[in-house]
């Protein structure tokens, strides 16, 4: 066996170089930035960046999984002159698009949210979710907790409003399913389940979400809701219209919309009260009729020229699958007894979205 001294110098200073970086892990330069998003409202432009602050400062699972200290930033360029906000810092993983963080623009109410999802300093596989809240025309980020310690946030998207106040879509892996998380108009947040649904389908589902959702007024039609609480904690809200029908039958609340009949029994209810949801008119393929695969008339989607047992399914914004067939050549999809509402329509690996009204 030769002894260190009999090496060549060449492979002796290798054999230190490769000593000193195993002992001495690289610290990765602050100064590296991984685009989010970007987008223009009100005449500025916001991109958002995660930006790798210390490969060394790790939070690890009992499995082995590391998430390490990452800084979230936003830029607001105005007129060529550009200003750069830290946000929050978390722990993640910048190879998983399933922990990227995602921004809610209210131009009404000229205010901001980025959701942010970080690993917690336990070794089990518990996150913790954060939304940072600033005034767009004074940017002072300030911290509200969405959730701790628990397997959910995954895959997140805010989805709209609700009496003005904002709704995130997101994924736990406790069970498998799709869930909703709403701010109240004090700053408190909860979090409820909605359906059950495989990690890859919401993936895909949240591939067609926007993660810098905008919301103006102008440019959306608001529409009336009818909210029910239950004695269990559970949140129910469906969109109504002048032919919805709502009603006392024995000892059950029965709402006919939209040719479906709900029913509740009542002393199951804890509140039922009236409520209104913004529904946004900018849905990319409604303004690009040339670019879709569809054409979308009166409640109904027409297909032409599909291969051989194509897929198509219909799912809810919240990630419920409500229609899932295949098809070959021409096809109709009917959407006359849903709701109105915003629909997720997807096709092999193309996903687009409609509104019912």
């Amino acid at each position: 066996m030769k002894k260190l001294t009999d090496l060549p110098v060449r492979s002796l200073m290798a054999s230190l170089l490769l000593t000193i970086a195993m002992l001495c892990p690289t610290q990765l330069k602050a100064s590296e930035r991984h685009l989010v998003a970007s987008k223009v409202v009100n005449g500025s432009t916001y991109t958002l960046y995660r930006e790798e602050a210390d490969r060394n400062d790790i939070h690890r699972n009992y499995d082995g999984w590391e998430a390490y200290r990452i800084k979230i930033t936003l830029d607001i360029t105005t007129g060529g002159s550009t200003k750069s906000f830290f946000v929050g810092d978390v722990y993640s993983d910048l190879s998983q698009d399933s922990q990227l963080p995602c921004m809610l623009f209210d131009r009404d109410a000229q205010m901001m949210y980025v959701f942010c999802l970080s690993k917690g300093d336990r070794v089990d596989y518990g996150m913790d979710g954060s939304v940072y809240v600033s005034s767009m025309q004074n940017v002072n980020f300030q911290k509200e907790i969405v959730f701790e310690d628990v397997n959910i946030g995954w895959w997140p998207s805010f989805v709209g409003l609700v009496d003005g106040c904002p709704q995130l879509a997101h994924f736990s892996f406790a069970g498998y399913y799709s869930m909703i998380s709403t701010r109240s108009a004090e700053g408190q947040w909860t979090t409820r389940y909605t359906e059950q649904i495989h990690p890859d389908d919401f993936a895909e589902l949240w591939k067609g979400r926007d993660l810098m959702l905008v919301i103006p007024v102008e440019e959306g039609v608001w529409r009336k809701t009818i909210i029910i609480k239950t004695l269990d904690g559970a949140t129910m809200e469906y969109l109504i219209d002048k032919d919805t029908k709502v009603k006392i039958v024995g000892r059950n609340l029965t709402i006919t919309t939209e040719g479906m009949e709900l029913s509740y029994e009542l002393e199951s209810m804890s509140q039922i009260r009236y409520g209104k949801m913004l529904i946004p008119d900018a849905i990319h393929d409604m303004t690009m009729p040339n670019e879709r695969p569809f054409v979308w008339n009166n409640n109904n989607l027409y297909f032409s020229g599909l291969r051989d047992n194509t897929p198509i399914n219909i799912y809810t914004i919240d990630g419920k699958l409500v229609r899932s067939e295949r098809f070959s050549g021409e096809a109709r999809v009917s959407l006359d007894n849903l709701p109105a509402g915003v629909y997720i329509v997807k096709m092999n690996s193309e996903t687009y979205k409609i509104l019912k009204k």
